[in-house]
Formats: structure tokens, C-alpha cells, sequence
């Protein structure tokens, strides 16, 4: 009995890492592949005035592009961890849980409305905290198997 339930916690642990790197794939795949570096997906539709210039754009693309691939790197960490299991799911986990802590904060610190018409009050919090609680709950199975 007692065998069963540490596998079902350790599947569950994985199971949540492989959740996280789904989801940090998707967010990647926009910032690094769409024109717009996902930026309207995320509720910026104004057109800020230093978009008029070329350099600027070009850097905010850049911006857009490295944090889309730190996010397919961290995606690809999670399934890595996930298939490799033992202390590798545990360091993905802490690590996970220390970056949406810092996100979250990051969130209310700076929030990236600009007050203008069409620039979101609030960063993706939901998403964040939502992602918090699975990444926690995998850290308790874990803890658990």
C-alpha cells in the first residue's frame, strides 16, 4: 500500500512539471516567433510613440525574442527533469516555484500598464499564481514519494 501511494505521488510530481513545461512553451512560442513578440495577446494594443522608431522597435523585439527562448529553455528543463526523475525534479521544481515567486512579485512592483488606453493595468498574475499552485503541489508529491 504504502509502495502505490509514493508512486502515484512521484507520477503526480512529474506529471506536474510536464503541465508547467506545457504552458511555458506556449507563452515562449509567442514571444519568440510572433511579429508582434505576443505583446498583443497579452493586452498591449496601443501603439507606444517610441515604436516609431526603428531601433527601439527592433530592441523591444529583441526583448520579446529572449524571453521567449528563456521560457522554451525552461520548458525543455521540465520535461528533461520529469523523464529523468529523482533530485532533477526536486532542483526543476524549487527553481520553478523561485522564479513564479519573483514573477509575481515583479507583477506588483512594476506593473506593465503604462495608464494609457490599451495597456493592461496587470501582468498575466492569474496565469502566474495558477502556475504557482500546480509547481506546489508537484513540490508536495515530490516531497511525498
Amino acid at each position: 500500500m504504502q509502495f502505490g501511494l509514493r508512486t502515484v505521488a512521484l507520477v503526480l510530481s512529474k506529471a506536474s512539471l510536464l503541465v508547467l513545461a506545457f504552458v511555458f512553451g506556449q507563452i515562449g512560442y509567442g514571444h519568440l516567433y510572433k511579429e508582434d513578440g505576443n505583446l498583443s495577446m497579452m493586452g498591449f494594443t496601443f501603439k507606444p510613440r517610441w515604436e516609431d522608431s526603428r531601433e527601439r522597435q527592433l530592441l523591444l523585439r529583441h526583448f520579446c525574442a529572449i524571453l521567449g527562448a528563456s521560457h522554451i529553455a525552461r520548458a525543455s528543463a521540465c520535461v528533461v527533469s520529469a523523464f529523468m526523475g529523482g533530485t532533477a525534479v526536486t532542483c526543476c521544481l524549487v527553481a520553478e516555484i523561485i522564479f513564479l515567486v519573483n514573477t509575481l512579485f515583479a507583477f506588483e512592483a512594476f506593473p506593465p500598464g503604462t495608464g494609457v488606453k490599451g495597456s493592461p493595468k496587470r501582468g498575466p498574475a492569474t496565469l502566474m499564481q495558477t502556475m504557482l499552485v500546480i509547481a506546489l503541489a508537484g513540490m508536495a508529491f515530490n516531497l511525498m514519494s
